[in-house]
């Protein structure tokens, strides 16, 4: 088993990193869960409310994580009758199971889970002219906006949740088990969390894990893009951006490695 006794670290919260560390788990592996932000709603949540009760002005929404679902939700009841009139996109499969969870269906997921799979997809719908609602948190960068409307869509960008960094009490150890070389592997999921563990752990801390040579795992061509921004140089990053496929990249990394 590649992954038998492996130390990896995992910078998502509990809550969503459950099946992943089950599955690390399964595989011998030692999996340390120190979140880098946390998750909260939106500073004037009664405001969006009222901006988001009569959507049917847009023709598409565009949910590119999980928690976009999760909090639009918060604001807007399923109910409402404005909302079976627009088409939805999700960015991937995971943002998708979570939207039915609500009792609604994707009308397009990307069968390349990316910014770039979405927009080469949505081009063919002829989305030009088109009202398209795109629920972020307050850290989304703005690739997918920009790229919208290089389509000709008209975009409405609204922060929903925020990410903000978050230092877990767990946070100081971890720093010694860096510099002790004790850990095989770092998993990021999204680049708001890359960006805040890299202000945690500062310039010296990047030079740390470059220097000792600690393995970065991502998912999606974005969060690798911001390791690389962060002077972090990502080696495994699966062809599809869940966590079935993260284990085995991980695995096949190690394989080699032994």
């Amino acid at each position: 088993m590649p992954l038998s006794n492996k130390t990896i670290l995992v910078t998502r919260t509990r809550k969503q990193s459950v099946a992943l560390i089950e599955m690390l788990e399964k595989h011998g592996c030692l999996v340390l869960n120190v979140p880098t932000i946390e998750i909260s709603e939106a500073d004037n949540p009664e405001h969006l409310q009222k901006r988001l009760k009569d959507i049917s002005a847009f023709h598409w929404i565009i949910f590119t994580s999980a928690n976009a679902v999760r909090f639009f939700f918060s604001l807007k009841n399923p109910a409402d009758d404005d909302l079976p009139q627009v088409k939805i996109a999700c960015v991937g499969k995971k943002t998708s199971e979570v939207l039915n969870s609500f009792g609604f269906e994707a009308h397009l997921i990307p069968v390349i889970f990316s910014n770039k799979g979405l927009l080469d997809e949505l081009n063919q719908y002829n989305i030009r002219g088109k009202h398209i609602l795109l629920p972020v948190s307050n850290v989304a960068n703005t690739e997918l906006e920009t790229g919208l409307r290089s389509l000709g869509a008209h975009v409405k960008r609204m922060e929903i949740y925020k990410n903000v960094p978050y230092k877990d009490p767990e946070w100081d150890s971890l720093y010694r088990k860096i510099t002790d070389k004790l850990i095989d592997c770092l998993i990021f999921y999204s680049p708001s969390a890359l960006k805040a563990f890299v202000q945690l752990i500062g310039e010296e801390g990047i030079e740390l894990i470059n220097r000792v040579k600690i393995p970065i795992a991502v998912i999606g061509s974005s969060t690798a893009q911001a390791a690389r921004e962060h002077a972090l140089h990502p080696e495994i990053i699966p062809s599809e951006s869940d966590d079935e496929h993260l284990v085995e990249a991980l695995k096949n990394h190690f394989g080699v490695m032994e």
